[in-house]
């Protein structure tokens, strides 16, 4: 456990500078841009993860996978060593702009947009308490409901997973085109996954539909997340802190995570399915109406820290 839980603070760790690095190089449009294609990755290894390790365990003992990961680890942390200092020196020289020279000319941040940051990081417990509780409890539901086998419950996990890409592409292009107010736009994604998780609620029978529209509740999971975990530290870019504020705001995803991997079960147990799903939708509508509200207070300060 103190060896995991040092890999997991070992994980933690990545997100905040990559953030910086990227909301520090890039404008906004080539910052979203970056961003989703960069949370891809995580996506992509997720359903590579649950389409090879199932075939890997008939081949070699589990130890060599977790050897075979870290291996994948290394040879990551060595092509970044590498390559990193020319993509930040000649790649992105052309994309600074505005955000080069904020970066320069540091200034405090004014105590009234911590108010909105706070009510942001109860929109993002929400979203945490949703993402990795429906993707965690995904298999349990789909084999105690349906009677599926445990391996195939395990491989609809990935369709949770090809959801969150097709989410953070959807949800990328809906910020940059039509709603610019990263919060508002969460707001908005929130209502979607609260009709999923009402349409799933009432659904009486069906694995396919079931595992679709759990795939939509977490790919909207997916798009919150870049919208406020992604794209609001990227306001903070003049005042110095743009690691700082994604770090704390990631926080939040993974205690949200806790509660619902506990919590989750508990109701499940306790009380069936169907009353966890309605949790789900209570849930998803208490996230959107925060992100509504704090959507007026944040306007002016997405206004003030884009270019």
């Amino acid at each position: 456990t103190v060896v995991w839980s040092v890999n997991g603070f070992a994980h933690s760790m990545l997100w905040p500078p990559m953030v910086r690095l990227l909301a520090s190089n890039l404008s906004d449009s080539a910052y979203l841009y970056s961003v989703v294609r960069v949370s891809w990755g995580s996506s992509i290894a997720t359903i590579l993860l649950y389409l090879v390790c199932p075939v890997l365990l008939y081949v070699m003992e589990w130890r060599y996978i977790i050897l075979l990961c870290a291996g994948v680890g290394v040879i990551s942390a060595l092509l970044w060593k590498m390559f990193s200092p020319k993509i930040f020196s000649e790649s992105a020289a052309g994309e600074k702009k505005n955000a080069d020279s904020a970066e320069k000319t540091t200034v405090k941040a004014p105590l009234a947009i911590y108010f909105p940051l706070v009510l942001i990081m109860l929109g993002i417990l929400s979203q945490g308490i949703l993402r990795d509780g429906v993707t965690n409890w995904m298999p349990s539901y789909m084999m105690e409901t349906f009677g599926m086998t445990e391996e195939n419950s395990i491989l609809t996990a990935v369709v949770p997973a090809v959801f969150s890409i097709v989410g953070f592409l959807v949800f990328g292009k809906l910020q940059q085109k039509l709603i610019h107010n990263e919060v508002l736009c969460a707001g908005c994604i929130f209502g979607l996954s609260a009709v999923s998780s009402l349409l799933l609620y009432f659904i009486s029978g069906g694995a396919a539909a079931s595992a679709g529209l759990m795939g939509v509740i977490v790919g909207c999971m997916h798009g919150i997340n870049l919208m406020l975990i992604s794209v609001v530290p990227k306001r903070f870019v003049k005042y110095g802190i743009v690691s700082t504020i994604s770090g704390v705001l990631n926080a939040w995803t993974y205690i949200g995570s806790a509660i619902s991997t506990h919590g989750f079960a508990v109701l499940a147990e306790s009380r069936g399915w169907q009353f966890t799903i309605g949790m789900w939708v209570v849930v998803s509508a208490v996230g959107g109406l925060i992100c509504l509200a704090t959507s007026l207070l944040w306007r002016k300060y997405y206004k003030e820290n884009s270019n």
